[in-house]
């Protein structure tokens, strides 16, 4: 859990910098916390802010779920899933015949229909 929320080890040894007056390692260690909150990885510890330990879980979670559909809408942005620009012209001109023979079968009918029967 430390590597994954090192919050509570971060703001320990912060503390006892600040004790022993060593302001040039409390600046570097500022620094580095400041840009961890701002990566998501640092939050205020539960002596700072009366949290428990998992209290952004479930924003955790939400903001995880939809970078899966972010990547997945760059994926699928990319290269349609391996469908490629022939694949795509092969599937137009099957859809082109399709509509074709359709069309066909439908002006066939309707000259069938048009033929009048001869009378006796």
């Amino acid at each position: 859990m430390v590597v994954i929320y090192p919050t509570e080890f971060l703001y320990y040894i912060r503390g006892t910098l600040i004790e022993e007056k060593n302001e040039e390692l409390v600046n570097i260690l500022e620094y580095l916390i400041f840009y961890m909150f701002w990566g998501g990885v640092y939050h205020s510890p539960y002596s700072v802010s009366h949290h428990n330990y998992f209290y952004n879980f479930y924003g955790y979670v939400i903001i995880l779920i939809l970078l899966i559909f972010e990547k997945n809408g760059q994926l699928w942005s990319l290269d349609r899933f391996g469908c490629t620009l022939e694949l795509q012209a092969h599937f137009k001109e099957v859809d082109d015949n399709i509509n074709m023979l359709k069309n066909l079968k439908s002006s066939t009918k309707e000259k069938t229909s048009q033929i009048q029967p001869i009378p006796d």
